[in-house]
């Protein structure tokens, strides 16, 4: 007997049913190995012609983009001819008109359609390419905003009569710069094109847009050669320009009129009138290049060079720039015609190439059909038969006997196994009987058909004896598994189909506190309390007991068949403590653990909310935002437990001072936020008051006892705002009440409104400022009272914003602090600063002179100061130890670890660091011995009232002799008057600086300036 059989174990199927090793899958193999072959060449074809169309489509975009670019050549090589002659004419201070009816030239007209084509042009680049990434990680519509924002300046300019030629060549070559980059770009990719048709395609693109390039160039160089031009440069630029155009004109057409198609269009256009008559005037451009040399080497009495007043030849340049225009012209228009020639060619590649493609996946189809045809009919004459046994002998194999013998069809010698099979389970079918009759509880009776000889029939009747033993051995183990569900911990219930409960184990008495026997007989979902059509024995479910105890339960059933019945079996898992410990998950989800008040999640959740709910009913809802002051110095200096502690207390004061309608959140940190509903500003305005006098009560920590103040911003909702916007427009207002002073309150208007727009709108001017080079330094000078000679200066920004006139800091300084604009302008005047002491250390009279320059302090915790200086030393090669930064005594202490990091790598590089406005701070002057600084400089406001004895002056006098005592060097600002200057010279202050020395002034103004007083030294 074998050893699965006599263990009880089915006979596992044959791993071979529909393996290789099968005589059904070897002959599979042999039919569809020639099929899979004639696929595999076809699909690499097929991978060919795909990559072929799939180049063509690439083509054809970038031949839109290269002739999209080129068309912007010519319409801005004509505006800026056009604007510069124009510009030129002004400058002489000629009227227009009159210069245009002399030359029998105009620029006007021209101007007028450059502007409209080249406006055109650029809409079109934006429009479709504008999301291509350029190498410096702006997108082309971002570039172009810009490029549109100074060619619309410059034109402004023109048309005011006010241009000049920076401002003409710097706006279009901004915008020939951009056309460049993308068609070097496209240049390089279809250089890469694979397919022979493809590439010739590509190389006419790539020849006809350096051609369109090279004409281009040679009308400049005319331009400017003849010295219609402001400016004009030398004649040899425009031959030598000439000369390259014409290469590259004789290159293209050698290779345009290799096609058959394209040599009639190339006939045609170099017959056209425009190229004509600019081939008939090229001696006279020669001619008239080498009397302008001639001209350019005459120079008149005064050493200037001679004006060209020979009115004949100003005809003769007109008319030479006329033809030229004309000639630049046709070759646009051809360059246009002959773009979209080429994207027709190439869409028609690509088109052809997909038509390929679609023929060879039809015979592919075609051909794989009459393979899978001939294949089916080996199946069903072969095949067939042998699955069949097969499949039967796998159903033998896994205990399944079969009443009907397989019908006998197939070779001989599927046949002849057929038979014998058929025999093999007919004697099964009898023993069969025999086990079910055992199974049953009856006799043991050998059935006369199944008598089977050898050693298989003695297995089999060995195994139907055992089995007589191995029933009575399973009625034990039933008394066995009955004892096993009694001491499961998951209820298990037995129920019918009409769900009365035929068994229930200890379990199920425990969950429902129901002894078994009273559950017997009834329905299982009466006992969980409810009615049996609504409660459904499965997934989650909630019931009380009779006690009042609310239990959760996990209940499953599955379906138990017992001879000709049909039960269940009920499972119910008691989840009450998870459920309990997923109601704490989903408390500390929406609150604060540290306060108990609802976290910032649930605040947002619970205002917004609101808001739904008051929109409705047509109700004000307001906000109070509300922000600890000075909470960071008493968790810095009273540590984290007494922090944690003032939170707390505040969190209750805020709940005692509300109404049960009202709602207090915490936000984070030290910001908390109440929602208010149906409160009209005057009340919510009072109720502000009341909590920020209610937080300024004393608080204590222990023994400590100390005060902390509160200010907050008011935002009041009576139209459509979500949430977080009412939030942002409740923290402007605390933003703008800290800036005037603390424990305050602040109501979000109108006027904070506009005063937010405001700023937004200097933050926008001032980015572009910074990129357009609006801004520029001042320098007010330094004196050395100890040598009395000139210290240095410190370099002061200053803004020229266009129609407003020069900016002082205080307007736009502020606004940059609050983002992260500030590291850019400090970036800016860092380089420029530099810049110019690099230029004073190249002069001997100067090369000792030092510059200072202010640092915000968001750059020194939030920026990289560092890499920033050290890429400005490289730059400009200035030595950094003649250098001071100047940072307030605020930003300092923000973050006193990083900002000492910092300050000691800049002073290992020599570079000093002073403390500006010092003692106007909340600081202790305890941290000036922890502080890696060089020099304090003592605000103006104090430096203001040392003529009279009192605070201010006792207060000089204790900061000169604090900073003497630490070895640090003494600034005083705002110096005014020699009596001011007498004093601090008396206490031995290292510096000074005011108006009464000098007051801020440009670079070149300086220089004089320190010229002026190493001669005549002030006081």
């Amino acid at each position: 007997m074998p050893k699965d059989v006599a263990q009880g174990r089915a006979a596992p199927a044959s791993p071979h049913r529909f393996g290789i090793h099968s005589l059904s899958g070897r002959m599979l193999v042999l039919l569809l190995v020639p099929l899979v072959v004639t696929q595999f060449l076809v699909f690499g074809d097929l991978g060919q012609r795909r990559s072929a169309a799939a180049e063509a489509a690439q083509l054809v975009r970038r031949i839109g983009l290269m002739s999209n670019a080129g068309s912007i050549y010519g319409p801005a090589a004509f505006e800026e001819m056009t604007s510069l002659g124009l510009a030129t004419v002004d400058q002489l201070g000629v009227d227009r008109s009159v210069v245009a009816t002399a030359l029998g030239f105009d620029y006007q007209p021209y101007l007028t359609r450059s502007r409209s084509q080249l406006d055109r042009a650029l809409d079109v680049l934006a429009d479709t390419y504008g999301s291509v990434v350029l190498a410096d990680g702006h997108t082309v519509a971002e570039r172009m905003g810009d490029l549109r924002i100074a060619l619309s300046a410059q034109r402004t300019l023109l048309d005011q009569h006010r241009a000049t030629s920076p401002d003409i060549t710097g706006a279009i070559a901004g915008v020939t710069d951009l056309v460049d980059e993308l068609v070097r770009s496209t240049q390089r990719g279809l250089a890469t094109a694979k397919d022979a048709d493809v590439a010739a395609i590509a190389n006419e693109s790539l020849r006809l847009v350096s051609m369109l390039q090279a004409v281009t160039t040679e009308t400049r160089a005319n331009a400017a050669g003849l010295g219609a031009l402001n400016g004009a440069r030398p004649s040899s630029e425009a031959l030598g320009a000439s000369g390259v155009a014409q290469f590259t004109i004789q290159q293209y057409g050698a290779l345009i009129t290799s096609q058959p198609s394209g040599a009639a269009a190339w006939q045609r256009f170099v017959s056209s009138a425009p190229l004509s008559a600019y081939d008939q005037i090229r001696p006279q451009i020669a001619q008239a290049l080498a009397q302008r040399t001639q001209v350019e080497a005459t120079v008149n009495a005064s050493g200037q060079p001679a004006l060209i007043t020979d009115p004949a030849l100003i005809r003769q340049f007109a008319q030479i720039l006329q033809v030229s225009f004309d000639r630049l012209e046709a070759f646009e228009r051809f360059a246009t015609t002959r773009f979209a020639n080429l994207t027709s060619h190439a869409t028609s590649i690509g088109e052809h190439a997909d038509h390929s493609v679609t023929m060879w996946i039809a015979l592919l189809v075609i051909d794989t059909l009459v393979s899978l045809v001939l294949l089916a009919l080996t199946l069903l004459t072969t095949l067939r038969p042998l699955r069949r046994l097969t499949a039967r002998a796998l159903d033998v194999g896994r205990g399944q006997i079969p009443a009907d013998p397989l019908p006998v069809s197939g070779p001989s010698d599927v046949r002849a196994v057929t038979v014998t099979f058929n025999t093999m389970v007919n004697t099964l079918a009898s023993f069969e009987s025999q086990l079910a009759g055992l199974a049953a509880g009856q006799e043991l009776v050998p059935a006369a058909d199944a008598v089977t000889p050898g050693s298989l029939g003695e297995s089999l009747r060995g195994s139907v004896r055992h089995l007589s033993d191995v029933t009575t051995r399973l009625r034990e183990s039933e008394a066995l598994a009955t004892a096993i569900v009694d001491t499961a911990n998951d209820a298990i219930w037995t129920i019918d189909q009409s769900g009365r409960v035929l068994s229930a184990n200890a379990a199920g008495e425990r969950i429902l506190d129901i002894p078994a026997d009273l559950q017997v007989g009834s329905r299982l979902q009466l006992l969980f309390g409810g009615r049996p059509e609504v409660i459904e024995l499965s997934g989650e479910m909630q019931f009380k007991r009779a006690d009042g105890t609310t239990v959760h339960a996990l209940i499953s059933q599955s379906e138990v068949r017992v001879e000709n019945r049909v039960l269940h079996a009920v499972f119910a898992r008691d989840i009450s403590e998870r459920k309990r410990l997923e109601e704490r998950l989903v408390y500390q989800a929406h609150h604060d653990m540290l306060t108990g008040l609802p976290n910032r999640l649930a605040t947002i959740e619970h205002l917004d909310e609101t808001l739904r709910r008051s929109m409705e009913a047509q109700r004000p809802v307001g906000v109070l935002f509300i922000d600890l002051d000075g909470f960071k110095a008493i968790n810095d200096g009273r540590g984290h437990a007494s922090g944690d502690q003032l939170l707390r207390e505040v969190a209750r004061r805020l709940r005692r001072g509300l109404r049960d309608t009202e709602f207090v959140g915490r936000l984070g940190g030290d910001e908390f936020l109440v929602v208010t509903e149906g409160l009209d500003l005057p009340n919510l305005i009072t109720l502000g008051h009341r909590l920020i006098l209610a937080l300024a009560q004393p608080f204590q920590a222990g023994e400590d006892l100390f005060v902390v103040s509160a200010t907050a911003g008011a935002a009041l909702s009576t139209q459509d705002l979500d949430g977080l916007e009412l939030i942002r427009q409740a923290d402007v207002a605390v933003y703008h009440a800290k800036s005037h002073g603390r424990g305050r309150l602040v109501v979000f208007d109108d006027a904070l409104q506009v005063a937010v727009a405001a700023n937004a709108e200097i933050e926008i001017a001032l980015r572009g400022a910074i990129m357009s080079n609006e801004l520029e330094l001042h320098f007010q000078p330094v004196l050395d009272l100890r040598t009395g000679e000139a210290w240095g200066a410190e370099a002061l920004v200053r803004w020229n914003r266009p129609g407003y006139g020069q900016l002082a800091p205080d307007s736009f300084i502020p606004v940059a602090e609050k983002t992260s604009l500030i590291i850019d302008l400090d970036r800016w005047v860092i380089h420029q600063a530099l810049r110019t002491l690099a230029a004073w250390q190249r002069d001997p009279a100067r090369r000792d002179l030092h510059l200072a320059v202010n640092v915000s302090g968001r750059h020194l915790t939030e920026g990289d100061l560092v890499g920033c200086l050290r890429a400005a030393v490289l730059d400009t090669g200035a030595d950094p130890s003649k250098l001071e930064l100047e940072i307030t005594e605020t930003h300092l202490l923000a973050d006193l670890d990083r900002a000492n990091g910092v300050l000691r790598t800049l002073r290992e590089w020599g570079i000093d660091v002073a403390v500006d406005d010092f003692g106007t701070g909340y600081s202790s002057m305890s941290y000036l011995r922890e502080l890696e600084i060089d020099t304090i400089k003592i605000d103006r406001v104090f430096v203001a009232r040392t003529q009279v004895a009192g605070y201010d002056r006792t207060i000089v006098e204790v900061l000169l002799q604090l900073a003497a005592a630490l070895g640090l060097n003494v600034v005083a600002e705002g110096v005014e008057t020699s009596e001011q200057l007498d004093f601090l010279q008396d206490e031995n202050c290292n510096r000074v600086q005011g108006y009464y020395l000098a007051r801020p002034m440009s670079l070149e103004q300086v220089t004089d300036w320190f010229t002026v007083y190493a001669l005549e030294p002030v006081g």
